[in-house]
C-alpha cells in the first residue's frame, strides 16, 4: 500500500474553508431550498466560510432499510440530492454524515458510498462526517481512506459520548493519530438533539486540539435562527478568532412528536439560521479589520 505520507503535501496544501452546514437535507426539493438560502444570504454577506448541505446516512439506510428517523434520505437518491444542490451553487460543500458502529466494515461502507453514481470522482460529494466511537477507529483504516479518496475532506465528530468519558489529553492524542487522514474536528455534544453547547468548556477543548493537531475546528449542539447569534460571539470571543466552522440539525426542524427525528426540515428555519450566522461572522470580521 502506498504510505500516508505520500500525499500529506497535497494534504496539507488543501484549503480548509470553515463553514456553516445546514444538516438533515434528505430529498431534492430540501436541497435546492438550503442551496437557494446559501446562495442568497452569500450574495449579501460576503464573509470567509462556505455553505454546507448534509446527509444523514447510516448503516441501516445503507443496507436499504427504513428507519423510524425522518431525517434519512433513500440512499440512491443522494447523488441527485447533492447535484440539486450544486446546480443552484456550485461551491457548495455537500457532504455525508455517517453514522455508524460497524468498525470493521467502514471502509466498504465510505467506498459503497462514494463510488455510487461516481459521486466522489465526479466532485458531487466533497466531505464526509464520521459520527461513530471516537477512539475505536485503527488508524490503518482511516488511512485506506484516505489513500483511495485524497481529496475527500473528513470531519471527525466529537459526541458526548467522548466528551463526558475522556479526558482533554486522551482527545488531543487520540486525535493526534489520525491527523494526516483527516481535516476538521467537530465538537458536538448534542449529536443532533438539539441541546445548546456551552461555549466556554467546548472552546477549552478546541484550543487544546489547535495547540497540538493542524486541524481545523467545528462546533454543533442546539444552533438555532434564535440563539445562532449569540454562540458564534460567544465562541468568537472566548477562542479569540472568527476561523471555525457551525452546523445545525434539530434547530432547522418542526417537531412532530417525541423521539429523535421524529420533525421535518423547514426551509423557513434553515434560511433565518443560515442568515443570523452569516450576519454575525461579518459583523466580527470587520470588527477585526
Amino acid at each position: 500500500m502506498v504510505s500516508v505520507i505520500f500525499f500529506e503535501k497535497k494534504w496539507a496544501a488543501m484549503s480548509k474553508i470553515p463553514y456553516i452546514g445546514i444538516v438533515g437535507v434528505k430529498n431534492i426539493e430540501e436541497a435546492i431550498s438550503a442551496s437557494a438560502s446559501i446562495h442568497y444570504v452569500l450574495n449579501n454577506f460576503p464573509i470567509s466560510h462556505r455553505g454546507q448541505v448534509g446527509v444523514q446516512v447510516t448503516t441501516r439506510t445503507l443496507r436499504g432499510e427504513k428507519t423510524e428517523s425522518k431525517r434519512n434520505p433513500v440512499v440512491t437518491d443522494i447523488p441527485e440530492i447533492f447535484r440539486a444542490a450544486l446546480a443552484t451553487r456550485d461551491d457548495i460543500f455537500t457532504a455525508v454524515h455517517f453514522t455508524t458502529r460497524e468498525y470493521p466494515a467502514l471502509y466498504d461502507s465510505v467506498c459503497k458510498i462514494f463510488d455510487m453514481e461516481n459521486m466522489y470522482a465526479d466532485n458531487i460529494c466533497r466531505g464526509l462526517q464520521l459520527n461513530m466511537q471516537f477512539g475505536n477507529l485503527h488508524y490503518g483504516m482511516m488511512e485506506k481512506i484516505r489513500i483511495r479518496y485524497p481529496e475527500l475532506q473528513i470531519i471527525m465528530q466529537l459526541h458526548r459520548t467522548a466528551l463526558e468519558t475522556m479526558s482533554h489529553g486522551a482527545i488531543v492524542f487520540g486525535l493526534k493519530s489520525y491527523n494526516n487522514c483527516i481535516d476538521y474536528v467537530l465538537i458536538d455534544p448534542s449529536g443532533g438533539r438539539g441541546e445548546e453547547l456551552v461555549p466556554a468548556s467546548c472552546v477549552s477543548l478546541a484550543e487544546r486540539i489547535q495547540e497540538h493537531n493542524d486541524l481545523a475546528i467545528g462546533f454543533a449542539g442546539g444552533f438555532n435562527q434564535f440563539n445562532v447569534a449569540r454562540l458564534v460571539e460567544e465562541i468568537s470571543g472566548w477562542l479569540g478568532s472568527n476561523d471555525f466552522s457551525i452546523d445545525a440539525e434539530s434547530g432547522l426542524r418542526n417537531k412532530l412528536g417525541v423521539g429523535y427525528g421524529n420533525d421535518t426540515y423547514s426551509p423557513k428555519k434553515a434560511l433565518a439560521f443560515f442568515h443570523n450566522a452569516a450576519a454575525t461572522f461579518m459583523k466580527l470580521q470587520k470588527t477585526a479589520c
